[in-house]
């Protein structure tokens, strides 16, 4: 029976370990810390809250704040998911272009939305390709 705790107690530290690293990295260049950061900001399209001025300002509100943020951190690289509203790209991309001059936009292909993924960064973005999937599975 101890055998069987110690083998637990192993694989259960090697598991939090294995998580620790996957979930808090830091990148190291040659002159310090490379900081990356990821929000789900969720600005939907102004269509999905027409019928809610509520929402319209609460919204806006988060944009505001979520720009004042991060115009008051340092990091290298933004990633921002759910970017849908073309008006909060523009917004976002506008406030920040001075920190972060290179941006790739929501991508969007045919009629619907982008891909919602916007991504911010101090330094060039290169070997960049957006993939288009042909068989979508819903909620």
């Amino acid at each position: 029976m101890d055998e069987n705790l110690e083998f637990c107690k192993k694989n259960m530290i090697r598991v939090l370990i294995l998580f620790l690293c996957a979930v808090s990295f830091t990148c190291y260049s040659n002159d310090g810390v490379f900081k990356i950061v990821s929000y789900n900001v969720k600005m939907l399209p102004k269509v999905c809250n027409a019928l809610s001025e509520k929402n319209q300002i609460s919204q806006q509100n988060r944009l505001n704040y979520l720009i004042e943020f991060l115009k008051n951190e340092s990091f290298d690289v933004i990633n921002l998911q759910e970017v849908f509203d073309p008006k909060a790209v523009a917004q976002i991309k506008e406030a920040l272009m001075d920190q972060y001059p290179y941006c790739i936009k929501p991508s969007k292909k045919g009629i619907g939305f982008s891909n919602g993924l916007m991504v911010l960064s101090k330094f060039p973005i290169e070997n960049t390709k957006t993939i288009f999937f042909q068989k979508l599975k819903f909620f």
